[in-house]
């Protein structure tokens, strides 16, 4: 059993104990360009994520992310996790990932096969393509965000305190 102060999360670590497999946690994946398997600090990476939980059972894998924080809609860190295991772990051919949300005691979850992945990257490059541009142009127009009002150090920021 987990400490009494946990005991709120004995259920979910149950139930990655429950099945057979491999276990694997804190894993920090990174892919290059061509989705192929780097390591983190290799200069060829191209994006990093790192899982909280997988675990491997053949062909099939669980990848679990503990969230802390309000629940968020938005299933692109799942998939980029998702190509980053098939990246890693040539065997597994189909994966669940999912986000815990711990103070909810909810999840919010994705399934992957391999094949879903290219269509998975047609909807993600289009906003990687902007981010690109942004970044070789070094143009990041302020929009307003929850951190704007008490945390944000950017006083000349229009959205500064609002």
């Amino acid at each position: 059993p987990l400490p009494k102060h946990f005991s709120h999360l004995e259920t979910w670590a149950e139930r990655i104990l429950k099945t057979p497999g491999k276990i694997l946690t804190e894993q920090k994946l990174a892919i290059n360009k061509d989705f192929e398997p780097v390591t983190w600090f290799d200069k060829a990476a191209w994006y990093r994520g790192i899982a909280d939980v997988i675990k491997i059972t053949g062909r099939v894998a669980l990848a679990i992310d503990w969230k802390t924080g309000k629940i968020i809609e938005d299933g692109s860190q799942l998939a980029l996790m998702a190509q980053c295991i098939f990246a890693h772990h040539p065997e597994v051919e189909r994966i669940r990932t999912e986000f815990v949300w711990i103070k909810e005691d909810a999840t919010t979850r994705a399934d992957f096969s391999r094949t879903d992945m290219v269509d998975v990257w047609k909807g993600i490059l289009p906003r990687v393509a902007l981010l690109e541009k942004a970044h070789e142009g070094a143009s990041f127009p302020p929009k307003p965000g929850g951190l704007c009002r008490k945390w944000c150090p950017v006083v000349s920021c229009p959205h500064h305190g609002v």
